[in-house]
């Protein structure tokens, strides 16, 4: 665990967690949303220290998929996440 030079505050893991949907049952299609949070997580992990992207696109970017995944992460983080 690392710690900010001079203090005492603990830094924890590093999430981004990026949702993103192209194709919806009830609206037409948008173009580029996938394909954008794609490119931010190539500018994160270039730029940013990031240990975990979580990513959760189209199909897997549902309601309940989005809820799992906030559970888990309320079940698995710390603090100083």
């Amino acid at each position: 665990m690392a710690r900010l030079a001079g203090d005492s505050a603990a830094v924890g893991t590093q999430y981004a967690v990026l949702i993103a949907v192209n194709r919806y049952e009830a609206w037409n299609a948008l173009r580029y949303p996938v394909q954008d949070a794609r490119e931010i997580r190539e500018i994160l992990s270039r730029r940013y220290y990031v240990d975990r992207f979580i990513e959760l696109y189209d199909g897997d970017a549902t309601k309940a998929g989005i809820i799992r995944l906030f559970n888990q992460l309320i079940s698995t983080t710390r603090p100083e996440d």
